[in-house]
């Protein structure tokens, strides 16, 4: 008998996967562009860049753009190259973004999100450190409410670094082919707003065959941990999930679950629901589904929303081959 595996099919396309936090800003556009040779911010920015944007669209051009484009005048006989080898000065690149945060968001919790960049990724808030991340390839989320100053000009500041100096336990791209590894912000930067619980990922698992879906989430509480004896420690939120089709808004199923959730943590659940006669994804008709997660307090008071476009379909093995 073959043997049969469920799994996630996500389709994500431009607009299929999107978070509907109750407040965003998007940071894409011109920031101010600088690099240091040292780890400390330069004393002042010279350069522009558009994000998302590689450091080689500086303008004007970094001092290293003609090694990273070197155009070789032969054929040179090399199997491999080693990224630690490097044929210019290793620098600190800094990225500079300016922003007035209105007084109306004020008592939110805000998240700034970086969905790409690389490498070893720095972020400073009005000069305040608000974290590091070794992501690449995955968004970082960097909580950044105790930093901000509402009614005012805001100060951010992302810095990168080199290649080399990526931990080796990071997904950093190892091409013994290329030569150059180039560091910058890639995808869309934004900020976004929520009350106490945030959703901080949502992943859809459809199951043909079973005809049902389940929907995990990982959830943030930002309240704080406990500090004295009694205060409290967990928190218990509210998730309501809908199922829909996604160009009719007929809706499909619902669900509610309880989640008990530690106070300035992580907290990861999922809920199975019922897809009566579900109707399969194929490239001949691209059917989808669209499934809407929000958070509630004890008060009823929405606290995040998200929203994710999928479709129906099963990933199956047969002997040696895969199928979809």
């Amino acid at each position: 008998m073959p043997k049969v595996f469920r799994m996630c099919i996500l389709f994500v396309f431009p607009g299929f996967l999107q978070a509907q936090a109750p407040e965003r800003i998007l940071l894409n556009g011109t920031w101010d562009f600088e690099q240091t040779s040292t780890a400390f911010p330069p004393v002042k920015f010279t350069r522009s860049i558009q994000v998302p944007g590689l450091i080689h669209l500086a303008t004007p051009k970094i001092e290293a753009y003609d090694a990273f484009f070197r155009k070789p005048l032969a054929v040179e006989g090399v199997d491999q190259h080693d990224f630690r080898k490097m044929d210019y000065p290793p620098r600190y690149s800094w990225y500079r973004k300016r922003i007035l945060i209105p007084d109306t968001l004020k008592g939110k919790e805000a998240v700034l999100t970086i969905k790409k960049s690389q490498y070893v990724t720095q972020v400073f808030i009005n000069g305040m450190d608000a974290g590091t991340s070794i992501a690449c390839y995955t968004p970082s989320d960097f909580h950044i409410t105790p930093y901000l100053k509402y009614g005012k000009v805001n100060e951010i500041f992302v810095r990168v670094g080199e290649r080399i100096w990526l931990p080796s336990q990071a997904a950093g791209s190892t091409d013994k082919e290329k030569e150059h590894y180039l560091p910058g912000i890639w995808d869309d930067v934004y900020l976004n707003w929520t009350g106490p619980f945030r959703i901080e990922r949502l992943l859809v698992l459809p199951d043909l065959a079973g005809k049902r879906v389940t929907v995990r989430f990982r959830l943030r509480n930002f309240s704080p941990a406990q500090i004295f004896y009694g205060d409290p420690m967990f928190d218990t939120v509210g998730v309501n999930i809908k199922i829909s089709e996604a160009k009719s808004g007929k809706i499909v199923s619902e669900g509610k679950t309880i989640v008990i959730t530690k106070r300035d943590n992580q907290t990861f659940s999922d809920i199975t629901l019922d897809i009566p006669d579900p109707h399969p994804w194929s490239p001949d008709d691209p059917f989808l589904y669209s499934a809407d997660v929000s958070l509630h307090s004890l008060k009823g008071d929405v606290s995040d929303l998200m929203t994710v476009r999928f479709g129906m379909r099963d990933f199956k093995r047969r002997g040696k081959f895969f199928y979809l």
